[in-house]
């Protein structure tokens, strides 16, 4: 429930601690401003420094979440287990908010391109969402679905039984 900033090589306290509220997932760091979901499942941002908020989304909380996890440009992305799958920029600007098809509790993954790949763990599938919510890959995977890789030319995700490999075109 707090935010302090250390000194990377002394441990030594530069910052803070600010009061915050208490999440289940480590933060992530876009810029000077700090993204922590809260456990309804609110993002915000929290200014590095004085711990001010930036930036809050959805406006409808996502409920349990999995990890945030940040794209190349700088922005957001976080599931849910209600099957939600959501965008945010650093400002607080929702890029989208789709709904998959089960629940997803592991972090998605996104590529260079922005594409987000996320596992739905029950139906088992890999769905990948432009940058604009546009639904542009979808795959029925083994039960279980979770651990999503991506690269350049390539997606991998676990399940019960495998790892699935795939070409992203």
């Amino acid at each position: 429930g707090e935010l302090t900033t250390l000194d990377q090589s002394s441990g030594l306290v530069i910052e803070g601690p600010h009061p915050t509220f208490p999440t289940a997932h480590a933060p992530i760091a876009s810029d000077f401003t700090v993204f922590i979901v809260s456990t309804v499942g609110r993002v915000v941002g929290l200014a590095i420094g004085n711990g001010m908020q930036t930036a809050i989304g959805p406006s409808t909380p996502l409920g349990v979440t999995s990890p945030l996890v940040l794209a190349p440009d700088g922005s957001i992305r976080v599931g849910s287990t209600s099957g939600r799958l959501f965008a945010m920029r650093p400002d607080g600007m929702t890029m989208y908010d789709v709904t998959l098809a089960g629940p997803i509790d592991a972090a998605p993954a996104v590529a260079s391109d922005g594409t987000t790949y996320a596992a739905t763990f029950t139906p088992g599938r890999l769905s990948g969402v432009s940058t604009t919510g546009e639904m542009v890959f979808d795959r029925a995977v083994g039960d279980s679905a979770g651990g999503v890789s991506v690269s350049d030319a390539r997606v991998a995700v676990g399940h019960n039984r495998a790892v699935r490999l795939y070409e992203r075109s």
